[in-house]
C-alpha cells in the first residue's frame, strides 16, 4: 500500500514537471516573440528610415539634374553674348544659395565678385542670361504655368558711347532674334518679346523676328499726354 502511494506521488511529480516545463517553454516562447515584435519594430524604423534618405537622395539627384539643364541653357546665352568680349570662355552657373548667376575664369575655382564683374553692359548681360535661360529651361522642362512673355527696356543704355559699344549693341539684339527662332522654330512654343528702347531702326531692321509697333517721337509717347 505505502508502495503504491509512492508511485502516485512520483506520478504526480512527473505530472507537475512536465507542466512546469510546458510553462517555462511558453514563457520562452512569449520572450522570443516578444523580441521578434521588437525586432520587427526596429526594422520598419530602419525601413521607414531608408524610405525617407532615399526620398531625399531622390529628390536631390532629380534637383541636381535640372540645375545642370539650367546652367547648360544659361551658358549657352552666355556663350553668345561673350562672343567678342574679354569675358569669353568663362564659365557662367546658377548660385543656388543666392539664386544669382556666378562667373567663373577658366580653369579656376573662384568666381568673380560683383565688383570684378564691374560695368553696367555686364549686369545687363547677366540678366539676358538668366532671364532667357529660365524661359529655355522651362520649355526643356515642358512647363507652360508661365506666361510665354519677356518686357525688356532700353537694353541699349550702357552702349551708346564708343564704337565698339555697337557691336556690343549689335550682339544683343542678334541674340535676341535667335532666342526667339529656339523657342518658336525649335520648341515650338508661341514666345513674344517686348523691347522698349532707343536704339534705331537700323541696328535690327534685318533682323527677321524684329518688328517695329511704334516710334516715340515728335509728340507721340508711350504714355500720351491726354492720359497723363
Amino acid at each position: 500500500m505505502h508502495n503504491h502511494t509512492n508511485y502516485i506521488n512520483i506520478g504526480n511529480i512527473e505530472g507537475r514537471l512536465k507542466s512546469i516545463l510546458k510553462v517555462e517553454e511558453i514563457k520562452q516562447i512569449k520572450s522570443e516573440l516578444a523580441d521578434s515584435s521588437k525586432q520587427l519594430k526596429s526594422l520598419k524604423e530602419q525601413k521607414k528610415e531608408l524610405s525617407l534618405q532615399s526620398n531625399k537622395d531622390t529628390y536631390e539627384q532629380i534637383k541636381l539634374g535640372k540645375v545642370k539643364l539650367f546652367n547648360e541653357s544659361v551658358q549657352k546665352v552666355y556663350d553668345q553674348l561673350n562672343k567678342s568680349t574679354e569675358y569669353a570662355g568663362y564659365n557662367i552657373t546658377l548660385n543656388e544659395e543666392d539664386l544669382l548667376l556666378d562667373i567663373f575664369p577658366p580653369n579656376m575655382p573662384k568666381f568673380l565678385s560683383i565688383s570684378e564683374i564691374g560695368s553696367q553692359a555686364n549686369y545687363v548681360f547677366l540678366h539676358l542670361c538668366m532671364f532667357l535661360a529660365l524661359h529655355m529651361h522651362m520649355a526643356n522642362m515642358n512647363i507652360h504655368y508661365v506666361p510665354q512673355i519677356i518686357f525688356i527696356d532700353q537694353p541699349s543704355t550702357p552702349f551708346l558711347r564708343y564704337a565698339k559699344d555697337q557691336e556690343m549693341l549689335n550682339t544683343i539684339f542678334e541674340v535676341l532674334n535667335s532666342f526667339i527662332d529656339t523657342m518658336v522654330i525649335q520648341n515650338k512654343i508661341s514666345f513674344q518679346i517686348i523691347l522698349t528702347d532707343h536704339a534705331l531702326s537700323s541696328d535690327w531692321d534685318k533682323l527677321p523676328n524684329f518688328k517695329l509697333i511704334d516710334e516715340f517721337n515728335d509728340g507721340n509717347a508711350l504714355i500720351p499726354n491726354e492720359l497723363l
